[in-house]
């Protein structure tokens, strides 16, 4: 299910090209891009459900049906989030469609980002958490963006806006680096098994 939600966002990523292509200018308020995005959170949230009934050993009964309420108490804290949204002038010139959407992927960001964060420190420094740390960075900075994208650059002065802007780029493309450095020692795990750097010596005292 993890990598499954990442190749939902390598589609998301090169539909984007395309959509740059179509509409030089403006984006239409719901495209295949989001559908590539809202997939690839599906798909997370899924692997992340899986791993803690794993870890906390949930019984054989428990059926998937709550994560598809976890997912609907998403969605009604996001309905409630637009409306505070709106009511402080974010958004002006979209529909409520598009301030919703734009408010779900944060909340989104967010529940996932925290859930990854809990992941990894519960799996430590191994490589069961490394694979986790490409969401969490990827989180933070979507959810800058996502404020830019509402008009959270209006609320900030322009030396900020740069520095977050510049912050948010260099650390949306470490994400996928991450995640493929995490990627590929999962991977050397696997097929090569672990190795330690220096052999542990057993010393009997006399």
């Amino acid at each position: 299910a993890f990598t499954i939600g990442w190749w939902w966002w390598v589609g998301g990523e090169l539909s984007g090209f395309v959509y740059d292509v179509l509409y030089p200018e403006y984006y239409p308020e719901f495209t295949f891009i989001d559908i590539c995005w809202l997939m690839g959170y599906f798909f997370f949230g899924l692997s992340l459900y899986y791993q803690f009934r794993l870890i906390y050993n949930a019984p054989k009964g428990t059926q998937s049906i709550f994560y598809f309420a976890y997912i609907a108490l998403g969605l009604v804290v996001t309905f409630g989030l637009t409306q505070v949204a709106i009511a402080a002038g974010l958004g002006e010139n979209s529909s409520w469609w598009a301030v919703y959407l734009a408010v779900l992927y944060p909340v989104f960001d967010l529940v996932e980002g925290t859930a990854a964060v809990w992941l990894s420190l519960l799996f430590g420094r191994g490589v069961l958490g490394r694979a986790w740390w490409g969401l969490i960075t990827f989180a933070i900075a979507d959810g800058i963006n996502i404020f830019f994208w509402l008009g959270g650059y209006n609320w900030i002065s322009d030396n900020a806006y740069y520095i977050l802007d510049t912050f948010s780029s260099v650390v949306y493309v470490a994400s996928y680096m991450i995640t493929a450095m995490a990627f590929l020692i999962a991977y050397n795990v696997l097929h090569h098994g672990v190795t330690r750097k220096k052999p542990i010596i057993i010393v009997e005292e006399p």
